[in-house]
């Protein structure tokens, strides 16, 4: 008996063709959207922690890098908690 623990490209694409089917156009439409503002969202995190100093952020700054691999919520602790001021 022989186990693959790597999944064909057929069983990739038909896993694909059930998962459209199961949420349908409007729920493409919602995850596109949903992950568009994850990537905004991690995108303007390490633009944020670039352009700010040290004494700027609450932390090591490699730590939030790291916290915005956390979905969604890690860019979001770093907007609410990361931040000591506002930059003008």
């Amino acid at each position: 008996m022989e186990i693959n623990f790597i999944p064909s490209r057929e069983s990739i694409e038909q896993q694909r063709r059930e998962l459209r089917e199961k949420i349908g156009p409007k729920g493409e439409v919602v995850l596109a959207a949903a992950v568009a503002l994850e990537v905004a969202g991690k995108v303007a995190t390490w633009i944020s922690l670039a352009r700010r100093g040290r004494d700027e952020v609450r932390g090591p700054k490699w730590l939030w890098r790291l916290a915005t691999g956390v979905n969604f919520f890690g860019p979001a602790a770093y907007w609410l908690f990361g931040r000591k001021k506002p930059r003008r």
